[in-house]
């Protein structure tokens, strides 16, 4: 599972063989948040978070998640050609 990003203590995976829809795993210290990558222009969406995210945890992934969509989105294409 490669780090794709890293950013505000986060860092963004793409699990290599993962299923559909386009998503990435956040991780903060033992919090765990889920997103949806963004589609048509649209904003992204919380899949799951574990028991240890927080508010914060949740509203700073989906920014960093949105802010970095491209790259995410061509990273997500690369391992899943």
């Amino acid at each position: 599972m490669p780090t794709i990003h890293r950013q505000d203590g986060f860092q963004l995976r793409i699990y290599t063989k993962d299923h559909p829809p386009a998503h990435v795993h956040c991780r903060r210290g033992k919090s765990l948040v889920v997103v949806f990558l963004p589609t048509d222009g649209g904003r992204p969406t919380l899949r799951e978070q574990n028991r240890h995210a927080k508010f914060d945890d949740v509203t700073d992934a989906l920014r960093i998640v949105g802010e970095n969509s491209a790259t995410l989105w061509n990273a997500w294409r690369q391992y899943h050609a």
